[in-house]
């Protein structure tokens, strides 16, 4: 998915062979030797990764797979009744807002989390009305992208947001 880091990609390791690994897409290549990481961008689509390698008789020919990278979704809903759920301005670069539409009021635990799954911050039993609410994600944050929470006994969701200098 968009935004995530951490994808493990391996070959199989031999002696004095070094790795030369490229990803064609705009994610982040970490590590080296027979097994790296690669970080996807935000906006990142996919691509080939390929592999290169080498000994003292020369270089290989490219190995590569094609990687088809989903999109970042803006809201994960457990149950119906929580309606519609958005975070604008998505990309964001100040400030940005949750808005969302109940059913029915209802007490939801909110928690903002970043990518590495840390807990940034905590609202504890948060009451909102029935119909639209406006939360407003008061956070003070390092660009990357940030998951929110919305807990409650009926109903549950997550929203994505993308911090951006």
């Amino acid at each position: 998915m968009q935004g995530d880091v951490g994808e493990l990609y391996s070959t199989s390791m031999q002696n004095g062979i070094t790795y030369n690994w490229n990803y064609s897409g705009t994610g982040v290549i970490n590590g080296s030797g027979n097994s790296i990481t690669l970080d996807f961008d935000v906006n990142d689509l996919g691509g080939d990764l390929t592999v290169n390698a080498t000994n003292s008789c020369g270089t290989s020919a490219p190995s590569a797979i094609t990687i088809a990278v989903n999109p970042l979704t803006t809201a994960v809903q457990t149950n119906e009744n929580a309606g519609s759920a958005k975070v604008y301005p998505n990309p964001f670069n100040e400030s940005a807002f949750a808005e969302f539409t109940l059913a029915k009021s209802e007490i939801f635990s909110v928690k903002i989390i970043d990518a590495q799954g840390r807990l940034i911050k905590s609202y504890g039993n948060v009451s909102f009305a029935a119909g639209k609410n406006i939360f407003p994600l008061d956070v003070d944050v390092e660009s990357g992208i940030y998951f929110i929470q919305f807990v409650g006994a009926e109903n549950e969701f997550k929203l994505s947001a993308v911090k951006i200098k």
